[in-house]
């Protein structure tokens, strides 16, 4: 049995009385009751696991984020090289953005949502 010392609650003016987890002294409910420490690591995992899920999840979104963004710039270039290479798939600039959209791949992210400017001559 691991023997944890605690300050008494009711006798805080003493420096020197303590109290033993697991006591078996009776004395009332609250005091054995304070006395118990069954469950702390159970208390303090809890405490520690809000904030490292927080940062579990936090990473894994940040991840996806970046993840999001590298495949829309990585489509954007290759409509812009399938564009200035002048190929049959982009012939024209909804053609140029519906082929941008397919090399994306993301769910929501349609042609409209790219602008394709025709070449400035």
């Amino acid at each position: 049995m691991a023997v944890i010392w605690l300050p008494k609650i009711s006798s805080l003016r003493s420096r020197g009385a303590f109290a033993v987890c697991g006591d078996s002294a009776r004395t009332s409910a609250l005091r054995e009751l304070v006395r118990d420490c069954r469950g702390v690591v159970a208390v303090q995992f809890l405490f520690l696991m809000f904030p490292l899920l927080l940062l579990l999840l936090g990473t894994f979104d940040i991840g996806l984020a970046m993840l999001t963004a590298n495949r829309i710039n990585f489509a954007v270039e290759a409509a812009a090289k399938c564009g200035a290479v002048g190929s049959a798939m982009c012939a024209s600039p909804a053609e140029t953005a519906a082929y941008g959209a397919s090399i994306a791949g993301l769910p929501g992210l349609d042609a409209s949502r790219f602008l394709v400017m025709p070449p400035a001559e």
